[in-house]
């Protein structure tokens, strides 16, 4: 079956979109982690987490600032 998409063999056409994704998802977990270490350094994740949110809404809230951030980067 795959032979039939990819008659060269030619690897490159699957590792390279691979390996960028991969490339991206750990820099998004890494930023995210480095986003919730500065809150609680700061001391702020105390107040995030004492509003009528939930935590996990409160994380996902980080997590798409971040990826809003990143991406209007890439635009400019």
């Amino acid at each position: 079956m795959h032979r039939r998409y990819n008659p060269e063999g030619v690897t490159q056409y699957n590792i390279v979109p691979g390996l960028i994704g991969t490339i991206l998802t750990m820099t998004m977990v890494m930023m995210t982690a480095l986003a919730v270490t500065r809150e609680n350094e700061r001391g702020t994740m105390e107040n995030l987490l004492a509003t009528p949110v939930r935590p996990i809404a409160a994380f996902m809230l980080v997590v798409a600032v971040i990826a809003l951030k990143r991406y209007r980067e890439t635009l400019d």
